[in-house]
C-alpha cells in the first residue's frame, strides 16, 4: 500500500481547519440560540428570523457533535463552507425581510468572519462573490434607500478580508512547511546520533574482537612451526588460519565503519586496482561472471590512498555485484566529467578527482533500499553482514573521497568510488612478506605492557622464540610501582597496550621517554593505534601497531621503531651541538 505524500503546507491548512471547525460551529450555536430568543423582542414581534435562527443553532450544534466525535480533515473545507452558508443564508433573510441598509453591516461582519475562518481560496471567494451578489441583488429589487453609503462598506470589508484571507493561508503553509523542516532536521539528528552509537558499539566489539583474534591467529602460527605436526594437522591448521583472517577482515570493517582505521598513504594508480581484478586474488570470488574492463590505457590515475584500504572497497563492491546474482561486471575508470558527489560528502564539489566504477547488470535495488544500503548492519542478503557498504563508505569518507551509487531495480547497480587527484608519481605497491621476528645474536630484553593475559603471554612466545628476554607488567599502576627499578638502558625496545584497563599507554610512553628520550617504542592496539592517539606529540617518534598483528608485522615493527628511535636521538644530538 502506498500512503500518498501531501504537501506540508496543505496539510497545516487541512490541520488548522479541521480544528477549527468545532469552536466555531459551538459559537454559531450559541450565537443564533440567542438570537432565537431576542429576534422576537427586538423585531416587534416577528418571528420569521425567529425561526430561521433556531434552525441554523440546530444545524450547528449537529455539525458541532458530529465532527467533535469524528472528524476527517479531508472534509474539513465541506464543513466550513456549510457553516458559512448558514450564516450566509441567515444574512440574506434578514436583508431581504426588513429591507433595511443598516443590515449591510451583517454582510461586513460575514465578509470579515470568512477571512478569519475560510482556507480555502475557491470556497472563501466563491462565497464572498455569492454574498456580494446576494446583497446587489436585494438592494435593487427592493430599492432600499441610502444603500450606496453602506456599500462602500461592503468594498473595504471584501478587500480588508481577502488580505485577511492570503495573510492567514500563507502564514499557516509556512508554518507547515517549517514544522516539516524541524521534524526532517529531528529526524536527521536521530539518524545521526543512531548511527554514531552504532559506530561506537562496533569499534568496541571489533577492539575485544581483534584481542581474542590475536590469541588465536599467533598462536595458529606458532603451531605452524610444528615439526611434528602431521600433513592433516596442518591441513587443519591452514583452514583455522584462513578462518581467522577472513574474522580478521571483518573485524577491520567495523573499525573502519566506526572511524577507528589509521590510513597508511602513498600515491599508486588507481588503474592498479582495476588491473588487479584481473589477477588470481578475486578468480575465485568472481567465477562464472564475465568481467569487462573500460580503462583507457596509458592514462596515470594517480591518488593518495592506503591501498589495502581501498583494496577492500573495491571487493566489497564486487562481493555486493555477486550477491546480487550478476552475470557480468564492468570496471571503468575516467577523471572529472559530470560526476558529483553524494548530498551526504560534498568534499570533492570543487576538487578535481578520479573515479572507479563497478557495474553490474544485478537485481538491482529499489529507492526504500538505496536510502539504507550505507547503513551499518542493514543488509538484503540472508548471509550477509551488513558492513561491507558502511565500512567503504567509511573509508572513502576518510580519503576525503566518496562513493556514490545509482541503481534499478531488475536493471543493476553502479557505484562509483571517487577519490581526489594527486599530483605525485605513482610508487610500486609492496605486498606483505609472511615471515618471523629475527633471532637476536645476544639475549635482548623488552618491556611488554598488556592487561590481557591471554594476549601477553602470545606475545611473550613469540618474542622468546627470537631470543629475547622479556618482562611483563600487567597494568599502568604495576608498571608506575616498577619503574623506578627497571634499567632501562638495557632494554631494545617498549611494547605498550594503549588502552589499559586502568589507565592510557600514552601515559607509560611518556614516562618512558622522559626517562629515556631515544627508547624505541610500539604501541599496540585492537584499535588503531595511531587513530586511538591522534594529535598526541608522540605520534612522530612512535611506531604503531594494530592487533591482530603476525610475527613478521611485529619485526617490521620493532625495525620501524628502532630506526625511528635512532633519527630522533640524532635530531637531539644536532639540536645539542647548536
Amino acid at each position: 500500500m502506498t500512503i500518498p505524500q501531501i504537501d506540508p503546507g496543505t496539510r497545516a491548512l487541512r490541520d488548522v481547519s479541521s480544528g477549527s471547525i468545532t469552536p466555531i460551529a459551538w459559537g454559531f450555536t450559541a450565537l443564533y440560540g440567542l438570537l432565537t430568543i431576542i429576534h422576537p423582542f427586538a423585531l416587534s414581534g416577528d418571528e420569521r428570523m425567529s425561526v430561521v435562527a433556531a434552525v441554523s443553532s440546530i444545524m450547528s450544534a449537529s455539525i458541532a457533535l458530529t465532527w467533535k466525535k469524528n472528524p476527517r480533515a479531508d472534509l474539513a473545507s465541506l464543513m466550513l463552507i456549510l457553516l458559512a452558508c448558514i450564516a450566509l443564508a441567515n444574512t440574506v433573510l434578514h436583508l431581504a425581510l426588513f429591507q433595511e441598509a443598516v443590515d449591510t453591516t451583517n454582510f461586513v461582519i460575514l465578509i470579515l468572519g470568512l477571512g478569519l475562518t475560510m482556507l480555502s481560496r475557491v470556497a472563501f471567494y466563491s462565497i464572498l462573490a455569492l454574498a456580494v451578489g446576494s446583497w446587489a441583488t436585494i438592494v435593487v429589487t427592493f430599492d432600499i434607500p441610502e444603500s450606496s453609503e453602506w456599500g462602500w462598506f461592503l468594498f473595504f470589508a471584501c478587500f480588508t478580508s481577502g488580505v485577511l484571507q492570503e495573510q492567514r493561508i500563507r502564514s499557516i503553509r509556512a508554518a507547515g512547511v517549517r514544522e516539516q523542516l524541524l521534524l526532517a532536521l529531528e529526524g536527521e539528528a536521530l539518524k545521526e546520533e543512531h548511527l554514531k552509537s552504532l559506530g561506537v558499539l562496533a569499534g568496541g566489539v571489533a577492539h575485544d574482537f581483534n584481542n581474542l583474534l590475536m590469541v588465536i591467529l599467533g598462536n595458529i602460527e606458532l603451531l605452524q612451526e610444528s615439526q611434528t605436526a602431521s600433513n592433516e594437522t596442518q591441513t587443519r591448521l591452514k583452514s583455522m588460519m584462513q578462518a581467522g583472517l577472513r574474522a580478521r577482515d571483518l573485524a577491520q570493517q567495523m573499525l573502519a565503519y566506526a572511524g577507528r582505521t589509521h590510513r597508511k598513504t602513498q600515491t599508486v594508480d588507481l588503474a592498479f586496482f582495476g588491473s588487479e581484478i584481473d589477477g588470481d586474488w578475486a578468480h575465485d570470488l568472481l567465477e562464472g561472471i564475465e568481467v569487462t574492463f573500460d580503462i583507457e590505457q596509458g592514462t596515470v590515475f594517480a591518488v593518495e590512498v592506503d591501498p589495502t584500504q581501498i583494496r577492500q572497497v573495491v571487493l566489497n563492491l564486487l562481493t555486493n555485484a555477486r550477491d546480487a546474482g550478476a552475470t557480468r561486471i564492468t570496471i571503468a575508470l575516467g577523471s572529472e566529467d559530470s560526476l558529483r558527489p553524494s548530498k551526504e560528502n560534498s568534499a570533492l564539489e570543487n576538487s578535481r578527482h578520479h573515479w572507479l566504477e563497478v557495474r553490474d547488470n544485478g537485481s538491482g535495488m529499489p529507492a526504500s533500499e538505496i536510502v539504507r544500503i550505507f547503513e551499518p548492519f542493514y543488509t538484503t542478503r540472508e548471509m550477509g553482514t551488513g558492513l561491507g557498504l558502511a565500512a567503504s563508505r567509511g573509508i572513502m569518507n576518510a580519503h576525503l573521497g566518496d562513493l556514490t551509487v545509482e541503481s534499478q531495480l531488475s536493471h543493476g547497480s553502479q557505484f562509483r568510488l571517487l577519490l581526489p587527484r594527486s599530483a605525485n608519481q605513482p610508487e610500486p605497491i609492496l605486498s606483505e612478506v609472511p615471515g618471523r621476528l629475527k633471532s637476536v645474536s645476544e639475549e635482548t630484553k623488552v618491556l611488554l605492557i598488556e592487561d590481557e593475559a591471554l594476549v601477553a603471554e602470545l606475545t611473550i612466545a613469540m618474542l622468546e622464540r627470537s631470543g629475547r628476554e622479556v618482562q611483563w607488567l600487567e597494568s599502568l599502576a604495576a608498571f608506575q610501582r616498577d619503574l623506578p627499578s627497571i634499567d632501562l638502558e638495557q632494554l631494545e625496545l617498549a611494547l605498550i597496550d594503549v588502552t589499559l584497563g586502568d589507565g592510557s599507554g600514552f601515559d607509560a610512553a611518556t614516562l618512558l621517554r622522559n626517562r629515556r628520550p631515544n627508547l624505541p617504542i610500539v604501541l599496540v592496539s585492537g584499535y588503531d593505534a595511531r587513530n586511538v592517539l591522534d594529535g598526541q606529540r608522540l605520534d612522530d617518534s612512535v611506531e604503531f601497531l594494530s592487533k591482530p598483528f603476525s610475527r613478521s608485522t611485529l619485526q617490521t615493527s620493532i625495525e620501524n621503531a628502532i630506526e625511528q628511535a635512532g633519527s630522533l636521538k640524532t635530531k637531539r644530538t644536532s639540536s645539542t651541538s647548536t
